[in-house]
Formats: C-alpha cells, sequence, structure tokens
C-alpha cells in the first residue's frame, strides 16, 4: 500500500553486485515508466531515466510508508519433483538443464514407453512478457525418459515424436 490507495503495490526486485567483493543491491526490475503507472510519484521522485537507472530499492521507496510493508522472496525457479521422504521430510529434484529453458505450465506423468519407469512430459513457454523482455519460447515440448531411480534423461524430438510449439499452457493425459 505504498501510495495508500487500498490496493496491493507489487514491485520485484533482484539483487545486483556493487563491487568485486562480493557486496550486493536490490534493484528494481520494472522500467521507471512501468512501476510510474502503478506509482505515479515515481515520475516527480525520478524526472528522467537517468536518475531512475541508478536508484537501488531503497532509493525508489525512500518517499513512501514501509511500515506495513512485506518482502518476499524467490531463491529457485527450478522445474522439478519432490520427494516425500517420510516424517514430513522433503527433497526437491530439478529436473534437467532443458527443462528450465522455459516456464512449464503443462506436466504430466506415465509410463509412456512401457519400460516399466515413469516418464514425464512437459509444455510451456510465456508469450504475455512485456515487449522489452520479449517472449520465453525456448521449450516445444519435452519428454523426460525416467529410469525408475528418480532421474530423468531428456529426449529429442526426433527420438519423443512430441512437439508443441507456441504458447503451452496446459497438458491433459485422456485415458484409452
Amino acid at each position: 500500500y505504498y501510495d495508500n490507495n487500498n490496493s496491493l503495490d507489487f514491485i520485484v526486485s533482484t539483487w545486483r553486485p556493487t563491487s568485486m567483493h562480493g557486496s550486493k543491491q536490490s534493484y528494481p526490475i520494472a522500467y521507471r515508466d512501468q512501476l510510474a503507472e502503478e506509482l505515479p510519484v515515481i515520475k516527480k521522485q525520478f524526472p528522467d531515466y537517468k536518475s531512475y537507472a541508478s536508484a537501488d530499492m531503497a532509493k525508489v521507496l525512500a518517499g513512501f510508508n514501509r511500515e506495513n510493508e512485506l518482502k518476499l522472496s524467490a531463491t529457485n525457479f527450478h522445474t522439478g519433483w519432490i520427494e516425500n521422504k517420510g516424517d514430513f521430510q522433503f527433497l526437491f529434484h530439478p529436473l534437467p538443464a532443458q527443462a528450465q529453458w522455459s516456464p512449464v505450465y503443462g506436466i504430466t506423468v506415465n509410463d509412456f514407453n512401457a519400460d516399466g519407469n515413469l516418464d514425464i512430459v512437459l509444455t510451456g513457454n510465456e508469450f504475455n512478457m512485456q515487449p522489452v523482455h520479449g517472449r520465453l519460447d525456448a521449450l516445444n515440448g519435452l519428454v523426460l525418459k525416467g529410469d525408475g531411480k528418480g532421474n530423468f534423461s531428456p529426449l529429442s524430438i526426433l527420438q519423443s515424436g512430441l512437439f508443441i510449439p507456441g504458447n503451452g499452457k496446459a497438458l491433459m493425459q485422456i485415458p484409452y
């Protein structure tokens, strides 16, 4: 509620190095005009792009009431699977690099090659990004062959026969 309009104001930031010695600062991801759409006072606070370009989050938020600020952090964006070890113990297993190339929205699991091991099929991509960021479109569907021990190997489009280009948002397995 930075601008006191009873509407949540989300500002996404990223940490960037500020020196060769490992220190980091948090900087907004949004461009000046994007942030000013949500918080119009930004245009007054930063009258030109140059002044905004070097501003870290502390400087960007300096004029706002931060009393009820909520900070959320995400440190892992991998697509993977979670193993239940029992007794409320869980272990995250990231999938191979090819599954990380774009956002994944559709996942289905089955023994697709009838070898007795579970395999994974993925689809995804994201076309609704701001034009300046471009599309996240490196995934054309992916089959990951399972070995029965929790490991998965990517198959090429030619090996799997699966090709899902575009903005894939879901997968569904239809029983036959």
